[in-house]
């Protein structure tokens, strides 16, 4: 009994150390991001002294995604955070590619207050750009509609670029790629058809349409959710 009371004694300080261990690391993770917008902050204040207005408005978008990243992955925001978010995506992608592609934005405005998943939209059209524009070596269009359709969201993303064949489409799919991650939100497109199947059940989901070399266009279906003071 007394060997069994110590070993208990001792699984108990260990437990309360890995849990202080675990609070630290939530407090330095949270101390990290906000050092280094703080730092980007005052890089910004230089480059408006210097008047180098390109150089404000990159650290700004770079501030937004940054504020989003930042926040939890599994909450839900507006459609209208989601776009202001791709917003400012877009623009740090034209600077570094040197504007050789264009978006088009095709969003009715009845559906932008509605909520949705947090990184709904970003990883597919990360996807879009990286592997579908940019190695096709032309000028490429990005083309994201949304709209309410029988009952559901439906948002279309569809790019001009190097296309798919189906078994690429199923590998992009299978739930054995879901280590395949964004640049950015470390969400891959995997990762987002699961998370709505899990949110939402089997009817709702991803459906991508491809022809090599021409497009592709990936299908988003979502259940309306009512914003009830939830995100603003």
């Amino acid at each position: 009994m007394i060997v069994n009371t110590n070993q208990l004694i001792a699984n108990i300080k260990e437990n309360e150390k890995q849990k202080r261990d675990l609070e630290i690391r939530a407090l330095q993770a949270q101390i990290n991001p906000h050092f280094f917008a703080n730092a980007l902050n005052m890089v910004s204040y230089v480059a408006s002294l210097k008047k180098e207005e390109n150089i404000v408005q990159m650290i700004k978008s770079i501030l937004a995604l940054l504020n989003g990243c930042m926040k939890n992955d599994n909450s839900l925001i507006t459609v209208k955070e989601e776009i202001v978010f791709l917003e400012n995506y877009f623009s740090l992608q034209k600077a570094r590619l040197l504007g050789s592609f264009s978006v088009q934005y095709d969003v009715d405005p009845e559906i932008m207050n509605y909520l949705i998943p947090r990184f709904l939209l970003q990883p597919v059209v990360e996807n879009a750009l990286i592997h579908g524009i940019e190695p096709s070596g032309k000028a490429g269009i990005i083309v994201i509609k949304g709209t309410c359709s029988a009952g559901k969201l439906h948002f279309s993303v569809t790019d001009n670029g190097v296309g798919m064949d189906q078994d690429q489409i199923n590998g992009l799919l299978s739930k054995n790629n879901t280590n395949e991650k964004g640049r950015l939100s470390g969400i891959g497109i995997a990762n987002v058809s699961q998370r709505i199947n899990l949110l939402y059940g089997p009817e709702y989901g991803l459906r991508i349409n491809s022809v090599k070399g021409v497009f592709t266009t990936v299908d988003i279906y979502l259940p309306l959710t009512p914003n009830d003071g939830i995100a603003d």
